[in-house]
């Protein structure tokens, strides 16, 4: 039996955290000792909040790894969604 690697997307909230917006399904995954994998998620989130200077909104991407149900390993990952457009008139 692997490792189940679950990731949830929650916000920032200054590093308050908060109600997960968004979660991905969870993969199992075999991985051995100091060894290192390489886990593709591609999914789609039709609703995130856009960062802007106005609106600073940052999300944590929280993945957890288990091993026969049991928590061994958490990371947290800081990050933002922001989009931009110009138009050229020549």
């Amino acid at each position: 039996m692997g490792n189940q690697v679950e990731n949830q997307v929650v916000p920032w909230n200054d590093g308050q955290g908060g109600a997960a917006e968004k979660a991905f399904a969870t993969k199992t995954v075999t991985i051995g000792g100091r060894q290192s994998l390489e886990i593709r998620l591609d999914e789609t989130w039709t609703d995130p909040t856009l960062w802007s200077p106005d609106r600073p909104h940052l999300y944590w991407l929280v993945t957890t790894l288990k091993q026969d149900g049991k928590v061994i390993d958490v990371k947290r990952t800081r990050f933002g969604f922001r989009q931009w457009s110009w138009d050229s008139h020549m």
